[in-house]
């Protein structure tokens, strides 16, 4: 009796863009063994072409172009799907015969054949490793993965060739005590648990999208495009980087002529808001506790909104029961089966409900520099009339500056805008000449949003983090 004694290869996740990983099987020379992947398609690995297949068997075939009578034949044309290794039948070959190298339309073998101009050849290969001999104590491969679109799965059979007198040693099993390990009860025997067959499963993800985008309700209202201020932040699941994965934006947002720009608050991470919807299971009457359909992606701290409950920021979430499905938020309601429920979070506690390590930092607004023509000569006056007076909103934070403004060291505020018209009236009477450049402060037909994301964690779930422009830009009409 002979023994496979053990395989090793990776099981850690497989990246979106595949690759080659070893595999090392050690046993007692002359034991036999076979290997087989499968991916969650039911499609077979083929250790010659080095792809996933649908069929268990591939294969090729071509036309000699002269009689053989050696190892060496001539085919009609090249045929990109022969393979080293693969074996060849057809009239005039009597036993097995492997291709040991391919020249265009010349193809070696492994042995002499004898066939005729004209023949048709067929070229194969079975897929995995079929009763194969171990020539010393060490067997060592690869696979190929591809790269994929979607999530795939692997499974990874190692059998022992029990026809040619050969078994897998076993050990002891052996389970995760861990309660706080993921797989803890599992089996996590890395020997053999049987004389037979063992089965490893490897994981390939593709890649998390995160999506940094803005809104802004009152520019979607004007008309405004503001759809290419966003940008996707692509890593692979649980991607992870100490010093931080840093990317810089630059926002610049223009209204229409009719309004303006000014800024109500300074910006914060907080007006950038991640959100999750989930349904809740079952009605609530006058209580804290929510049964939703699922939970996940809904962490403590969300902020929960839907029919039954408050606006905004009134009902938070206190604690998640994963296990029962069940949140707890801090006011109790009566809410109706099947009502669907957003969850808001706020800052880097968006990002963190979708396992994601997230942060905004080095947030800037900056208003485009407002230059205005005095339309006609004011003297000791709070009129003045402009050119123009488009992207103007008035208040005591909108600062005119220039000739004839910049008297004393009182700043001039402009109090109010006549609807419709480019008549102002400032805070102060003033003397100015008709067609001076003046500069006015606070308002401004545009606004330039900057910052940095810096990401040093990625979860497994694409999510959306939206900054919310009306929260700190205050866009009226004027």
């Amino acid at each position: 009796m002979k023994f496979i004694n053990s395989i090793e290869i990776s099981k850690a996740d497989l990246l979106k863009s595949g690759g080659q990983r070893n595999f090392n099987i050690n046993g007692d020379k002359g034991a036999f063994f076979n290997l087989e992947i499968t991916n969650s398609a039911g499609k077979f690995y083929n250790f010659i072409t080095q792809t996933f297949e649908t069929n268990a068997t591939t294969s090729t075939t071509s036309v000699t172009s002269d009689a053989a009578t050696g190892n060496v034949v001539y085919i009609t044309a090249a045929n990109s799907n022969i393979k080293i290794g693969m074996t060849v039948t057809g009239n005039g070959v009597s036993e097995r015969v492997l291709v040991v190298s391919i020249n265009s339309q010349t193809i070696t073998l492994s042995k002499n054949i004898d066939v005729a101009a004209g023949a048709t050849l067929t070229f194969s290969a079975d897929s995995g490793l079929n009763s194969e001999e171990m020539s010393s104590t060490n067997y060592a491969g690869l696979i190929v993965f591809p790269e994929i679109s979607a999530n795939d799965t692997y499974t990874v059979t190692l059998e022992a060739s029990i026809i040619n007198d050969t078994n897998l040693r076993t050990t002891e099993r052996v389970y995760d005590e861990d309660p706080e390990s993921t797989t803890y009860g599992d089996d996590i025997t890395e020997g053999f648990t049987n004389i037979l067959f063992k089965s490893i499963t490897i994981n390939q993800y593709v890649n998390t999208t995160v999506t940094i985008n803005s809104l802004s309700s009152v520019l979607s209202s004007l008309g405004v495009d503001y759809s290419s201020n966003s940008f996707t932040i692509v890593k692979p699941r649980n991607f992870q980087a100490n010093s931080g994965f840093k990317t810089s934006f630059s926002w610049t947002f223009t209204t229409t002529s009719a309004s303006a720009i000014a800024k109500s608050k300074d910006i914060e991470d907080a007006y950038f808001e991640t959100t999750k919807t989930q349904t809740v299971n079952g009605a609530v009457s006058s209580s804290a506790n929510i049964v939703l359909d699922n939970v996940d992606n809904v962490i403590p701290g969300m902020f929960a909104t839907g029919t039954g409950l408050a606006s905004g920021d009134g009902d938070t979430v206190l604690a998640v029961d994963t296990v029962n499905k069940k949140i707890t938020i801090n006011n109790a309601r009566t809410i109706s089966d099947g009502v669907t429920i957003t969850f808001t979070a706020k800052g880097a506690l968006g990002p963190t409900a979708y396992g994601t390590d997230l942060f905004f930092t080095n947030l800037t607004t900056t208003l485009t520099p407002l230059t205005v023509t005095v339309a006609s000569a004011s003297s000791s006056s709070t009129t003045l009339v402009l050119d123009s007076a488009a992207f103007i909103q008035d208040g005591s934070t909108t600062i005119i500056k220039g000739p004839g403004i910049d008297v004393d060291e009182t700043e001039t505020s402009i109090t109010t805008r006549a609807a419709g018209s480019d008549s102002l009236t400032l805070s102060a009477a003033k003397s100015v000449e008709a067609g001076q450049t003046l500069t006015v402060e606070g308002t401004s037909s545009a606004v330039t949003i900057t910052g940095d994301v810096i990401l040093t964690r990625m979860g497994d779930t694409d999510f959306t983090s939206t900054l919310i422009i009306d929260n700190f830009i205050g866009i009226g009409v004027s």
